[in-house]
């Protein structure tokens, strides 16, 4: 940065936190120190403006020098001015012995002075009165008396430095010299707003401009856009550096990614042909007790056959609508209970070719853990509505509702089958009932039974 700025005497970068990140020249001692607690960086947070430091004496040239910082979205760019070319100024406007040029800073203490010791002392003229009147705004033309000399003083204060410029004349030479002091203030003027300008646009293109492409490359790399990046334009080493890395890292991040989709398609698969294997272990159980039952004479040894295939298919069921689903964890009740149904009313025990069904089940998905023991309990009631529920003659129709509130599965099952004592449900004598208890606790939800217009049971289950 001095390279491109010679009035640059040295210049740091420092990241949001205080810290610095680099210097020019580079400096290892300067490197790392936390500058938190200094007024400029202090006044910089809170103001988020560009302003100029106090003047002091350069530890590296030993004459007066100003920092101007210039703040950043993510980091303070301070530039250390030399201003000695204030004193080459002064020399040119003093050339001939008169005016002489007098520059304090907003403290009052000296910049520019025909005594060159006065500046390495920086020796404090504020109480002088013009020098007071022109730090305080009230700036022109005064005859007045300055280090004992009877002056003709033009004064101007010059902004964003607040530095004060006293134009000192004796009034015999003032008209002889005068339009030479004013191209001399008006090139002082002209020079901090050129400098104050080269360090916005400085700023601008090779700090802020990069690290806003950084910022931009990092959202898309958490928006899972792993592409190669690389930076526009020339900018700092320090910043091309962490291009470079988050290029690196981005590269990794994607290689790792495509590596755990791929052992997740390979796990999908795994877990699909199990449960196509559980589905066919089943089926084939279900086979044997088939052929078993034909060879079965005694009527209630039948009907316990019956009850179990019917089970076993409910878990069966479960396990081929996993295989054929591309959530592996859930399956869709919607879709699997009208299948379950179907199947009751297609078997020879359960058979009621006049049985009308209804089922209004929402789009719900639920754990296996909870799918096979909810199928059970539709099993359960199902069965037991169309084996001891419906008479001759009477209308039979059996409805399934269920939906989705706050978080909590409503299921609502309603025959017309003949109703019973409520006691009867409750107290489980029967294995039906019994099995339907046993699973409302494994499931941690509710059940409750009201005999009106047949039966119905109302099931609530928490599928969070």
């Amino acid at each position: 940065m001095a390279a491109h700025f010679t009035f640059f005497e040295s210049s740091l970068i420092i990241d949001k936190n205080g810290i610095v990140i680099a210097t020019f020249p580079f400096d290892t001692d300067i490197i790392g120190n936390n500058l938190s607690t200094q007024s400029f960086y202090q006044r910089a947070s809170e103001t988020g403006e560009v302003f100029w430091s106090d003047t002091f004496i350069s530890p590296y040239t030993n004459s007066p020098t100003a920092a101007a910082i210039f703040p950043n979205p993510e980091t303070l760019l301070i530039g250390y001015i030399k201003l000695d070319l204030l004193k080459q100024i002064g020399a040119l406007a003093a050339s001939n012995g008169s005016p002489e040029l007098v520059i304090v800073d907003e403290q009052g203490n000296l910049l520019v002075h025909p005594d060159k010791q006065m500046v390495l002392q920086q020796h404090n003229i504020f109480n002088n009165q013009v020098v007071m009147n022109t730090l305080n705004g009230r700036t022109g033309t005064f005859d007045t008396t300055f280090e004992g000399r009877k002056v003709l003083c033009d004064t101007a204060l010059v902004t964003p430095t607040n530095w004060g410029v006293l134009v000192l004349q004796n009034k015999s030479d003032v008209f002889s010299i005068l339009y030479r002091l004013l191209f001399s203030l008006g090139l002082l003027i002209l020079l901090a707003a050129l400098l104050s300008f080269a360090l916005a646009f400085f700023s601008r293109k090779h700090i802020v401009r990069p690290i806003y492409q950084l910022m931009k490359s990092t959202q898309e790399i958490a928006d899972g856009k792993y592409g190669n990046f690389q930076l526009t334009g020339r900018s700092y080493r320090e910043i091309n550096y962490l291009a470079h890395t988050i290029s690196r890292m981005s590269a990794r991040i994607a290689s790792r990614e495509e590596e755990l989709k791929k052992n997740l398609m390979e796990k999908e698969i795994l877990i699909k042909e199990v449960h196509h294997r559980v589905k066919n272990n089943f089926q084939l159980i279900l086979s044997i007790l088939s052929l078993k039952n034909f060879s079965v004479t005694d009527q209630k040894t039948k009907d316990v056959l019956y009850d179990n295939i019917g089970r076993i298919y409910t878990i069966a069921q479960v396990h081929e609508q996993l295989y054929n689903s591309d959530d592996l964890a859930r399956i869709n009740i919607s879709s699997y209970l009208p299948t379950l149904t179907t199947y009751l009313l297609s078997h020879k025990k359960y058979a009621h070719p006049d049985v009308v069904t209804d089922i209004q089940v929402d789009e719900i998905y639920v754990r296996v853990d909870q799918a096979i023991p909810l199928g059970l309990i539709i099993f359960e009631l199902f069965s037991n509505a169309l084996q001891h529920g419906f008479t001759p003659g009477s209308l039979k129709t059996i409805s399934v509702k269920g939906n989705i509130e706050n978080d909590m599965l409503q299921l609502r099952m309603h025959d017309t089958g003949k109703s019973f004592g409520p006691s009867l449900f409750h107290s489980a004598e029967g294995l039906g009932f019994n099995i339907v208890h046993e699973l409302i606790r494994q499931l941690k939800g509710a059940i409750s039974y009201i005999p009106e217009d047949g039966n119905i049971f109302d099931i609530e289950i928490d599928i969070s």
